[in-house]
C-alpha cells in the first residue's frame, strides 16, 4: 500500500538534505579559499621575517691561480703561516694537519666582519 504523505515527506527530507549539503559545500569552498589565502600570507610573512633575521654581511672572494705565494698570502691549501714561536697544527694522532684556507685580513676589502689585521686559518 502506497502512503503518499510518507512519500512526500521522504522526498522533502531528501531535498532538504541535498540543499543542506550543497550549501555546506559552497560555504566550505568559499572559506577554504579565504583560509588558504590567509595561510599563504602568514607563511610569506614568516619567510620574510626569517630572511630579515638571517641577513648578514659577507665578503665575496674571487679566486685565481698563482704560483709562489708567500706564507702570509690568502690561499686555499699550500703552506700555512706559522709564527716562529709556534709548532705546526697537529691532529689527535700527532700528524700535521693540512691547510684548507688561509685568509690574510689585510688583503680583504674594508669591512665590519673581520679585524683589519690578522690571519684566519682553517685546517683539516
Amino acid at each position: 500500500m502506497f502512503n503518499e504523505d510518507l512519500f512526500y515527506s521522504i522526498v522533502g527530507l531528501l531535498f532538504i538534505l541535498n540543499m543542506s549539503f550543497y550549501l555546506i559545500f559552497k560555504i566550505k569552498s568559499k572559506y577554504k579559499e579565504k583560509i588558504r589565502q590567509r595561510a599563504k600570507k602568514q607563511f610569506e610573512s614568516f619567510i620574510q621575517e626569517i630572511k630579515q633575521e638571517s641577513l648578514t654581511d659577507y665578503i665575496k672572494l674571487h679566486l685565481k691561480y698563482e704560483e709562489n705565494l708567500s706564507l702570509f698570502t690568502s690561499k686555499i691549501g699550500g703552506l700555512p703561516y706559522i709564527p716562529k714561536n709556534k709548532n705546526a697544527i697537529l691532529d689527535n694522532e700527532g700528524d700535521p694537519m693540512y691547510l684548507l684556507v688561509q685568509i690574510n685580513c689585510e688583503e680583504l676589502p674594508k669591512n665590519n666582519i673581520y679585524p683589519p689585521k690578522g690571519i684566519l686559518q682553517f685546517f683539516v
